[in-house]
């Protein structure tokens, strides 16, 4: 079945970096920081974590989370998921 966190954990696994944005885009949700602390929780990971700055077309100031997953944690969730649905 697809769920929110079955699709943002796809993503991440496949390399792609994600703000609540891209998560919106993805699955109709803003709510990337809870998404990613289930992630997190539920597999025992660290995602990356990185602070963008900018500002908007108007000019004022913005600061965003970009969420990532390393290789190596890639590689460990996949195998968690391979196990879960033998």
């Amino acid at each position: 079945m697809k769920t929110q966190q079955s699709e943002i954990l796809n993503a991440l696994i496949k390399g792609k970096k994600l703000t609540a944005l891209d998560c919106f885009e993805l699955t109709g949700s803003l709510r990337m920081s809870a998404k990613a602390f289930d992630i997190e929780r539920d597999y025992n990971i660290a995602l990356e974590k990185k602070t963008l700055k900018g500002k908007t077309r108007y000019g004022t100031p913005f600061t965003c989370t970009q969420y990532s997953m390393s290789k190596k944690d890639a590689e460990k969730v996949k195998e968690i998921l391979k196990n879960r649905y033998k």
